[in-house]
């Protein structure tokens, strides 16, 4: 409920309890799943199994447009 002090207004969100479930996908370790409530972000860390780990793929990625170089160099301005 809202309510004022001295010019001010409070609001605040009544607490609910909330639930979610879902299925895990192939790979994750399920004993060592962590999770972190902070500031109202919910942040889920779902681990690979070291089965999953080993079963990682690199793909190298081809330049749509080799011509277009790019740089890291940060261009910098010239005085007036």
């Amino acid at each position: 409920k809202g309510g004022t002090r001295e010019g001010s207004l409070c609001l605040g969100a009544p607490l609910r309890r909330f639930q979610r479930a879902f299925q895990l996908p192939p790979g994750v370790d399920a004993d060592k799943i962590d999770a972190t409530f902070a500031k109202g972000i919910l942040t889920v860390h779902l681990p690979k199994t070291a089965e999953a780990m080993s079963n990682e793929k690199k793909i190298t990625v081809k330049a749509a447009y080799p011509s277009i170089q790019t740089t890291n160099a940060i261009p910098t301005q010239k005085s007036r």
